[in-house]
């Protein structure tokens, strides 16, 4: 795996705050000149340092990014794990902020990370809500807000992401505080951008479960997607979202099914491609069958 630090020599101070209250943002991309720029935007006056590492995009993410930090990176990507921690690796400041492309630092979170920032504190990480934008609308139910799914802020020295390939997780040496201020996920404004990750992640997922010795049961699949549906529907209220949060409901029990099909692929292996000629020996096709052939053969020629 080749590293490169690409486009500029880092710079010989991170900022002009106390050294314990520096902050950098981390923030790993593959072709995302589109969303970065906002997302870069959003830290500006917040960071000390912002560290892109870019997987080598094909657009023009990295002009983008070298037009918001001299402290941009290449690495070939292999799972987000280690694309984060490359980038923390980068880091000088004490503190260090983890934002994806998709993600926003509205002013009042940059204010109440500031406030944290500016005294003591015995946390080792916070963690903070975040509001995700799905076709169209913020949701607010079904289990999608508040959604906690990791510490984003914390002291460089005390934590390290878990090498995982589908969402990785940080794992932190000390105690976790929370803010009180949201984070803006813009996660999905169709279903194209929907189902384009789709199929890598639930690949990725049942790559997983193989992995952890985890096996392929009907029962279980059917447990598993019809108790996560029944969890975000009856308790949490997903309805309440209307039409965006049926539709988003619906994909996540999609996701489990083809996660756990998967799963039972990789055990069986894929499905034989001779072709069976007894299962059609002696088949005559019917009248209407024989005009659509006779109309498409008409078509074609």
């Amino acid at each position: 795996m080749r590293t490169m630090n690409a486009v500029a020599p880092p710079p010989s101070d991170c900022g002009l705050r106390p050294a314990a209250s520096r902050l950098a943002s981390v923030t790993i991309v593959q072709n995302e000149a589109q969303r970065l720029p906002d997302c870069l935007a959003s830290l500006r006056g917040l960071v000390d340092e912002m560290i892109v590492v870019d997987g080598y995009s094909t657009d023009a993410t990295l002009a983008v990014a070298a037009g918001f930090t001299p402290r941009v990176f290449l690495r070939h990507f292999d799972c987000a794990a280690h694309q984060m921690n490359f980038g923390i690796a980068q880091a000088r400041a004490d503190w260090v902020l983890v934002v994806d492309a998709d993600e926003r630092v509205p002013a009042p979170l940059a204010a109440e990370i500031r406030a944290v920032l500016a005294r003591p504190t015995a946390h080792a990480a916070f963690m903070m809500p975040r509001a995700n934008h799905v076709f169209g609308r913020w949701l607010r139910h079904g289990g999608n807000f508040p959604d906690y799914n990791s510490p984003r802020l914390f002291r460089r020295a005390h934590a390290r992401f878990e090498a995982q390939p589908v969402h990785a997780r940080l794992r932190v040496e000390g105690s976790c505080g929370r803010l009180a201020t949201p984070l803006l996920h813009l996660g999905y404004p169709d279903l194209a951008s929907y189902f384009a990750k789709f199929n890598r992640y639930t690949s990725w997922e049942a790559e997983r479960m193989a992995t952890d010795g985890e096996r392929f049961r009907w029962r279980r699949m059917v447990a598993v997607t019809g108790g996560h549906l029944a969890e975000r529907l009856v308790r949490r209220r997903a309805d309440r979202d209307g039409v965006p949060g049926w539709i988003y409901l619906g994909l996540g029990g999609l996701y489990d099914v083809v996660r756990f099909l998967k799963l039972r692929e990789l055990e069986h292996g894929p499905a034989p491609h001779h072709f069976p000629l007894s299962t059609f020996h002696g088949y005559q096709p019917t009248t209407d069958h024989r005009q659509r052939l006779d109309l498409d053969h008409a078509h074609r020629t």
